[in-house]
C-alpha cells in the first residue's frame, strides 16, 4: 500500500514524499519436507528502522476451529533498501538454494523480546493455546480450503496495520469469515505496547491479492521490491530470493501532486493537496500528517 507522508516543519511549510516504509516482500509458504518457511521484510523508506515492535499475524482454520497465529519480531535494524528475514531455522534451505540465512528463527526460544503465540476464536475472543509452538514448527503459513483465500498475512508496525496479503484469492474484497472474527488483543512483548486487531475495521483496498495459488514447493513474492499490488507465485527456484533484490521499483508507480501553503487561524494549521496524477499500480494511497511537536506556533 502507498503512503504519502505530509510533515509539518516548524516554519509551517509542508514537505512531501513518498514511502512505504518496511513492508511484507515475500513469503514461502508450502515448502517441501527439507526446506524451512519464511517471510521477507523489505524497508523501503529512506531511513534505518528497527524492527522489533512488528507483529506478523497468519489466520488458520483447523475443523471447526480457527483463530491467528501471532509473531512479535525481535529487534533488528534494517537499513534502507535492506532486508530482514523469519524463517523457522537459523540456517534453512529453499528450492534449489541451501544454506540461507535468517535474522530471526522462530523456534529459538532463546531470543529476547520476541515470541510466536497461538489464539484459537471462542466466537466472542481468544483462548491462548499453551503449550506452542512444538518443535521445529514450520506451517506458520497454513493453507487454507473451501472457497476463501488460501493463505491470509497481516502485518502491524507498532498498532497501525501496515499490509495485509491475500494469497490465492479471486476476489478482491476482505472475506467475511475474516471480518466476523472476534477483535484480537495482541500481547506485548515487554518492550512494545499491546494493541487491538480489529478485523471488522479493515478496509477492501487496504490489502493486496494475487489469483495465483502456491503449489508443492512454493510461495510468492513482489515482482519488485516493495511495490503495491505487485504479487505473482514463486514457482521456480530462482523466485525464491531471500535478502536479495526481486528488482527495483525505483521510478514506477510516481505521484504527482500539488499542495497549497499553509496556513495558521491562530488555533489550527489548514493545507489543502491534490493527487493530480499516477499511474494504475500507484494506487491505493494512503495519506498520512506528521505535526513537529516541538513546532512554535505564530
Amino acid at each position: 500500500m502507498k503512503k504519502i507522508l505530509l510533515s509539518i516543519a516548524l516554519i509551517g511549510s509542508v514537505l512531501f514524499g513518498k514511502t512505504q516504509g518496511v513492508v511484507l516482500n515475500e513469503l514461502y509458504t508450502a515448502p517441501s519436507a527439507a526446506n524451512s518457511e519464511y517471510f521477507e521484510l523489505y524497508n523501503s523508506g529512506g531511513v534505518q528502522f528497527n524492527t522489533n515492535c512488528i507483529t506478523v499475524i497468519t489466520y488458520y482454520k483447523e475443523g471447526a476451529k480457527s483463530g491467528f497465529y501471532v509473531m512479535n519480531l525481535p529487534s533488528f535494524d534494517v537499513a534502507p533498501g535492506g532486508y530482514f528475514i523469519g524463517a523457522s531455522a537459523d540456517n534453512f534451505s529453499v528450492q534449489g538454494t541451501p544454506n540461507q540465512v535468517a535474522q530471526y528463527n522462530w523456534n529459538d526460544p532463546s531470543i529476547l523480546n520476541a515470541y510466536l503465540k497461538k489464539f484459537e476464536s471462542t466466537g466472542a475472543g481468544y483462548t491462548e493455546i499453551i503449550p506452542f509452538p512444538p518443535a521445529a514448527f514450520n506451517d506458520f503459513f497454513q493453507k487454507q480450503s473451501g472457497g476463501g483465500a488460501s493463505y491470509h498475512v497481516f502485518v502491524y508496525i507498532g498498532d497501525e496495520l501496515q499490509n495485509i496479503f491475500f494469497g490465492g484469492y479471486s476476489k478482491k474484497i476482505i472475506p467475511d469469515y475474516i471480518k466476523n472474527m472476534p477483535t484480537l488483543a495482541v500481547p506485548s512483548d515487554g518492550v512494545c505496547s499491546k494493541f487491538d486487531a480489529n478485523f471488522l475495521t479493515i478496509l477492501d483496498n487496504e490489502a493486496e491479492y494475487t489469483i495465483a495459488n502456491d503449489g508443492n514447493d512454493n510461495g510468492f513474492y513482489r515482482k519488485r521490491d516493495g511495490q503495491c499490488g505487485e504479487w505473482d507465485k514463486s514457482a521456480a527456484s530462482g523466485n525464491h530470493t531471500p535478502g536479495l533484490s526481486n528488482g527495483t521499483a525505483s521510478g514506477t508507480g510516481a505521484l504527482s501532486t500539488t499542495i497549497s501553503p499553509t496556513l495558521f487561524n491562530g488555533t489550527n494549521w489548514y493545507f489543502t493537496y491534490s493527487i493530480t496524477a499516477g499511474p494504475a499500480e500507484a494506487f491505493p494511497v494512503t495519506v498520512k500528517i506528521y505535526d513537529d511537536k516541538n513546532r512554535v506556533d505564530p
